[in-house]
């Protein structure tokens, strides 16, 4: 059983393209040097990507990746080299500005406190990984804080492992796992180190021929079942198992003010048999503590059903319910959604409007679009 956990912070817990596309537009607005396009700042990104693998391959020192990759991109675009050591501390702090969890990873952290030892693992830099640590509060519930500048050296190398196992003391290494999306810093490193390794693969990529790796999840609410922890919501697409335990939730509770289509057993079945792709639950143990009903007409969608269980109220079921529905949904290139609602559920209705539907032709019908 895994009792220690090796967190990695950018493209794990945190969304690290959304903070980097925000600080490079902002840098580029505080230099005043013109529009920063999509196709810039995805060129940065190679460039940046690139200048990170040879650091772990030990081939350039850290003070040569954070200056040399915007040297090499600003001498792309026509823009003063010189420019660069000042552009690079200014755009540290303000990776720290936009923070965008994945997969509700706040309140997957918050979930395993206690249950297993929780470290964050990372080699960005410390003044970015401070601010996102803090901001984010994902440092807060943490045991403890690797980075490997303050270490004197870099993942994936064993003796960044030993500096960490030195101060947590793991009384056996097989019960450790690293948990990120690098295959080449993360799981090489979990690798190198003799620990079980697991690659947060949300595209679902193939795994190369040269990679061992113990687990791989697409989804970070997989882990609570690798980890054999209870207690801990993990979400999936509803089957015609769920069905009774679904029916049960649905009549103990109310339904996030969603006027219901048909509220009986045969209702439930039928949108479950016609949208067996766009159903979710929310499970507990055992326990059903949330569903979504959802599908589409071949032109717009539907949220069919909602509920969530009174007792886990306010652990952001609904908003992940939501979110896999509303993905589920574009995916079948259905980019509008639709529900009716009760004028009278303020509480109900407050969501819906938190996420961005709004009123069209009265109160009762909202409507939202998927794509921006």
């Amino acid at each position: 059983m895994i009792d220690i956990v090796l967190w990695d912070v950018d493209g794990t817990l945190l969304d690290f393209n959304a903070a980097e596309k925000a600080a490079i537009r902002t840098m580029f607005s505080e230099f005043e040097l013109g529009e920063c396009t999509d196709a810039m700042i995805a060129r940065y990104s190679e460039i940046n990507t690139g200048f990170w693998k040879r650091l772990e391959k030990n081939e350039l020192s850290r003070a040569e990746v954070l200056l040399g990759r915007f040297e090499e991109f600003f001498a792309e675009y026509g823009i003063d080299v010189r420019l660069a050591p000042a552009f690079n501390e200014k755009y540290q702090l303000s990776l720290g500005d936009t923070i965008v969890y994945l997969d509700d990873s706040l309140n997957i952290v918050k979930a395993l406190k206690g249950k297993v030892k929780q470290y964050i693992v990372s080699n960005g830099t410390v003044a970015a990984q401070t601010k996102k640590l803090e901001r984010s509060k994902l440092g807060a519930w943490m045991d403890g804080i690797f980075l490997s500048e303050k270490l004197g050296i870099e993942k994936p190398n064993a003796g960044f492992f030993e500096k960490v196992f030195s101060e947590i003391c793991p009384s056996d290494l097989s019960k450790v796992m690293i948990v990120g999306d690098s295959l080449t810093s993360d799981i090489q490193g979990g690798i190198n180190a003799g620990i079980k390794t697991c690659w947060y693969n949300p595209e679902k990529n193939p795994l190369p021929e040269n990679y061992h790796v113990d687990f791989i999840i697409s989804d970070l609410h997989e882990l609570a079942g690798l980890l054999d922890v209870q207690g801990i919501i993990t979400y999936r697409i509803m089957t015609i198992d769920d069905y009774e335990k679904v029916y049960a939730l649905w009549m103990s509770c109310k339904n996030m003010g969603i006027n219901n289509l048909d509220d009986s057993r045969d209702g439930i079945r039928k949108y479950l048999k016609h949208n067996p792709d766009t159903c979710f639950v929310a499970v507990k143990g055992e326990e059903v503590t949330g569903v979504i009903l959802s599908g589409h007409d071949g032109r717009r969608g539907f949220i069919y059903h909602m509920a969530v269980s009174e007792k886990c109220r306010r652990q952001g079921i609904a908003s992940n319910l939501l979110d896999r529905a509303l993905a589920a949904l574009e995916a079948k290139g259905i980019n509008k959604a639709a529900l009716l609602v009760f004028n009278d559920n303020e509480a109900g209705n407050a969501f819906w409007e938190s996420r961005g539907f709004t009123a069209r032709n009265d109160v009762t019908y909202r409507n939202k679009a998927l794509t921006i």
